[in-house]
């Protein structure tokens, strides 16, 4: 099941298109199944979709931009990473997975003690981590019989120009 909204009302994603991806009943079937976020009665995915990446990667407005996290491993991913194309970031498990996989953009969820210096970034062994400018302040991004792919790259290509477009709110790149 793939629900596309052209104007999120969120917090993070205010004014953003955003995009929810499910697998049928469960809406973490598309998760990868190691997934330490997936609830452990979901079922889960042991591969990438990679026909859904594929759209997933091309699905950018004209003149914006698109972003999506992944929790599979970016070794399966990685190739898609190229200027005009979707960003994928990996969503890391803890700070050595962090380190371990920084050839990507990755993201870590850390607790609101981990920003001791000033509130919006922290450098350990070198690496700079950024906060979420949508955590410290108010910030504004600016059901049919065709298959997901046809439908993402559709509703990308529809939006206006200039466009943030941010996949995936709930779901991942997993085929059910």
């Amino acid at each position: 099941m793939l629900k596309l909204v052209k104007k999120s009302t969120a917090k993070k994603t205010t004014n953003c298109a955003v995009t929810y991806r499910a697998g049928g009943a469960d809406k973490f079937a598309t998760c990868p199944i190691d997934c330490n976020l997936k609830p452990d009665t979901s079922a889960g995915a042991t591969e990438i979709d990679y026909s859904y990446l594929d759209a997933v990667s091309d699905a950018v407005p004209k003149g914006g931009v698109s972003f999506t996290y992944s929790h599979f491993n970016p070794s399966l991913w990685k190739h898609k990473l190229k200027i005009g194309k979707t960003v994928i970031n990996y969503s890391a498990r803890n700070l050595a997975d962090l380190f371990l996989n920084s050839f990507v953009p990755a993201v870590i969820n850390v607790k609101e003690t981990f920003w001791k210096t000033n509130g919006k970034s922290e450098t350990i062994n070198d690496y700079k981590i950024v906060r979420c400018p949508a955590e410290y302040t108010s910030t504004d991004c600016n059901t049919d019989e065709d298959p997901d792919e046809l439908k993402l790259l559709k509703f990308a290509q529809e939006l206006p120009y200039g466009t943030v477009l941010r996949h995936h709110i709930a779901g991942d790149l997993g085929k059910c």
